[in-house]
Order: structure tokens, then C-alpha cells, then sequence
């Protein structure tokens, strides 16, 4: 691997790679080294789509992508199936984060909250600030480190893929708040663990109004998931006692949180019931949606039948319900009848 990693450095410093604007280094195993090679290099500047599926970079790499102006050039960014874990997410989306080196060596105030001298309580995570917010955050202590501009991040990203993360519903809140994704399309975050708390984050936010297409499948959200990425987390709506009430998802007058233009929704493998359902079918943010993939949850036929027949979803299309609680055969015909087609 050491071998592969200086071959690659020699052919980038070589200038092999400079006018390429596609690198993908998929299921390499490489570690954060690739990472430091890759934003170290002033070779490749016209570099736009950078794909490094199924490595090990792990938060190391995702701090070490931090260190250049890769980051800022990226219109595509892949890192799935890294081990990033929420440490890796929040620092590529600017948040402070203790480095390897520190970690477990001190149980400090500022372990938990941004570098401010001035704070003598730990911030609550939902309000931790991000270096474009409140100034730039280095690896060591204040004492050790003298403040420094902060470098751009994402300035041109719009696709955003990080599957298979070990994530939590604390990534999703640093995806949220950061303020380097305001162009981002598309965001990918199946196969993991952010659950309803991650998808009301999501909600919550204002910070991704171009947000057109959104992967949340496999990350247990449930039910109550749904309903929250729906309301908006229920910031501006209802108090969250009544949430679990609702007999029909969304009531009239609730805004979601969702952009309005979100074109893709993929909530699979999700243990989501009749009740996700009908609040999907109730939402009338979803009026541009036309891909819709629901499979492998627990739907029942008036469930399906809601959605299918929804008045809000004018443009849905395409919509796969597949592997539910009817026949998959009861449910292509139910597809069919509403003149829909079975996404593939």
C-alpha cells in the first residue's frame, strides 16, 4: 500500500493528473495518507469530482482533506464506506474537533465546545458554532495555537455522498449547520444511524435550499423520523409531546422543514408504518417530488393507497413500495392502477 501511495504522489507531482477534472481511488484501503498526498498538491487544479469509496480514511483523513483548497474546488465529493464516524463529518463541515492526539488525554470544558476563552460552560452541541461563524479552530489548545484565517470549504460542492459512515444523528446536525453546503443537490447519507433525532436536525435546518435529492435509506428513522424531517424537527410547530398524537401526519398549517424543490426522497429499509406514510401523503411541501422509494418498511394497503392518491404529490412518478406488508404482486397492480411507475 505504501508502494501504491508513492507511486501515486510521483505521478501527481509529475503533473500526470493536472488536467483531469475525475479521480476516483475506490476500494483502495488507502488510509489519511491519501488524503494528505491529494490536498497537499497544488497538481490538480481543474480536479471537480473526487471519489474515494470504500477506503479507510477515517476522521485522520477527513482532517487532512481540510488542510488545502481541494475541498473548495470539489463540485462531487464520495467518501462512503470510510469509517469518518461523526468526528470525521463535523470537521470536513467546519466544526471543531479534538485531534487523535488529544483524544482521551483531557475531560476539559473545551473538549465539548468551541475555542472561547471567554465561555465558562460547555456550549449544548445544537449550538456549537462553525469556523465561518465563530472564527477558526486549530488542533491544539488556544495556548498553542495562534488564530488563522479560515480556509474555504465546499464553496462549489452540490453532490455530497457519504453511505456506510457509522454516522449518528450528530453528523446530520453538522451537515445541517454547517455553512459550506448551500449549493449542495444532492445528499446521500443511506446506511447509517442518524434516526428520528438526525432526520429532525435535517428538517430543522435552512442551510441546504438547494437541496434537490436526499438518501436517508437505512437509518432506522421510523414513524416519528418521518414526521419530524417533515415539520421541521417541529421547531416552529407543535411542541413534540403532540407529535406522536397526530392522527393523519402533518396537520393543515404546519410547515416542513424540507425545501420545496426537493425532486428525489429515498426512506428505505426505514421500519416505517402507516402513520410515516400518511404524513408523507399529508405534506404539501413534497409538490416537486417524482422519485419516491419506500421499499422494505411496513406499510399496509390504505397506507400505500394515501400515497398513491395524495393531491400533494402531483409529480411523483416514480415510487417504489415493494417488500411491504401486501404481496409485492397486490402492489405493483395498486402502482399500475394509480398510473405511477415502479422505481427500479
Amino acid at each position: 500500500m505504501e508502494s501504491l501511495l508513492r507511486h501515486l504522489r510521483e505521478r501527481i507531482e509529475a503533473g500526470l493528473h493536472e488536467e483531469a477534472t475525475y479521480l476516483a481511488l475506490r476500494q483502495r484501503q488507502f488510509g489519511p495518507g491519501i488524503a494528505q498526498v491529494l490536498a497537499a498538491s497544488p497538481r490538480l487544479p481543474e480536479l471537480r469530482v473526487l471519489d474515494l469509496c470504500d477506503n479507510r480514511l477515517g476522521a485522520a483523513g477527513a482532517r487532512a482533506l481540510t488542510r488545502g483548497e481541494l475541498l473548495s474546488r470539489l463540485h462531487t465529493l464520495d467518501l462512503s464506506c470510510n469509517e469518518l464516524g461523526d468526528r470525521g463529518v463535523r470537521v470536513l463541515c467546519g466544526f471543531f474537533v479534538l485531534p487523535d492526539w488529544l483524544v482521551g488525554q483531557f475531560s476539559l470544558p473545551w473538549s465539548r465546545r468551541p475555542l472561547d476563552r471567554g465561555t465558562s460552560t460547555p456550549t449544548p452541541p445544537s449550538t456549537v458554532r462553525s469556523e465561518a461563524e465563530a472564527g477558526p479552530y486549530r488542533d491544539a489548545p488556544p495556548s498553542q495555537r495562534a488564530p488563522t484565517p479560515a480556509r474555504p470549504r465546499f464553496i462549489e460542492l452540490t453532490t455530497l455522498v457519504l453511505r456506510g459512515n457509522l454516522l449518528t444523528a450528530r453528523a446530520a446536525q453538522a451537515i445541517a449547520e454547517s455553512p459550506y453546503l448551500a449549493k449542495l443537490t444532492t445528499l446521500d447519507l443511506s446506511s447509517n444511524r442518524i434516526r428520528a433525532s438526525g432526520a429532525a436536525a435535517l428538517g430543522r435546518t435552512r442551510r441546504l435550499p438547494a437541496l434537490a435529492t436526499l438518501r436517508l435509506g437505512m437509518n432506522r428513522i421510523g414513524d416519528r423520523g418521518v414526521q419530524k424531517l417533515l415539520a421541521g424537527g417541529l421547531k416552529n410547530g407543535l411542541p413534540g409531546s403532540l407529535l406522536s398524537g397526530l392522527p393523519s401526519g402533518l396537520p393543515s398549517g404546519l410547515p416542513s422543514g424540507l425545501p420545496s424543490g426537493l425532486i428525489e426522497l429515498d426512506l428505505s429499509f426505514n421500519d416505517i408504518g402507516p402513520v410515516g406514510a400518511r404524513a408523507l401523503a399529508d405534506c404539501p411541501a413534497l409538490g416537486s417530488l417524482v422519485t419516491l422509494d419506500l421499499s422494505s418498511n411496513r406499510l399496509d394497503r390504505p397506507a400505500i393507497q394515501a400515497l398513491l392518491g395524495s393531491p400533494n404529490l402531483p409529480s411523483l412518478e416514480r415510487i417504489n413500495l415493494l417488500k411491504n406488508l401486501p404481496p409485492d404482486t397486490d402492489v405493483l397492480r395498486l402502482i399500475a392502477d394509480a398510473g405511477k411507475r415502479v422505481l427500479s
